[in-house]
């Protein structure tokens, strides 16, 4: 099992076995007491957790295409309103997340991307089109006002790190947990 201290929050993932009886938060909900784990169950979506330290904690998940929809961070962006919450305050961790090289997508997809003004999101290689989501979704979480400092991606791919996590790209559909646990 991998556990990170990050500045607002403990994350732990990495512990490859099926979390039998494990309850996952809802996306974009969130919990407001230290000590309390927000847990995320993936299977190659991308896993984000945000929160203001000893305050606040809320955490989602993304796969390549939830993440270029408009309108996909509505829910968080009504939650920090309602709870006043100056996204600038914000501390973010950005996966375990597949990277771009497992992501292909359509010409339009990444057409789009640029017409957004995502052109690091976006990557061509031998002709084929992928998508960068963690960089996407860092993108993102700056223009809700996060600074690029409080945000951290994830070293972790879910494909390439076998003896971490399942993969449904290697024919596992088992889920892998990952939570984070709120200073």
């Amino acid at each position: 099992m991998i556990e990170q201290k990050q500045q607002a929050f403990d994350l732990r993932f990495g512990e490859k076995k099926a979390p039998l009886n494990i309850k996952a938060n809802p996306d974009f909900s969130f919990l407001t007491k230290p000590g309390e784990a927000f847990r995320l169950l993936i299977n190659d979506e991308t896993a984000v957790f945000l929160a203001v330290p000893g305050k606040f904690l809320l955490g989602f998940k993304a796969d390549h295409l939830t993440a270029t929809q408009e309108g996909f961070l509505d829910p968080l962006k009504k939650v920090l309103k309602e709870q006043g919450i100056d996204p600038a305050s914000l501390h973010a961790e950005i996966g375990p997340a597949l990277t771009f090289s497992h992501c292909p997508v359509e010409r339009p997809v990444i057409l789009h991307l640029l017409e957004k003004g995502y052109r690091a999101a976006g990557k061509r290689t031998s002709g084929v089109d992928y998508l960068d989501v963690p960089v996407l979704l860092f993108a993102r979480l700056r223009e809700l006002g996060l600074l690029p400092e409080n945000i951290l991606i994830s070293e972790y791919d879910t494909f390439e790190n076998e003896s971490l996590f399942f993969s449904r790209l290697r024919g596992e559909e088992e889920k892998n947990l990952v939570e984070a646990i709120l200073r």
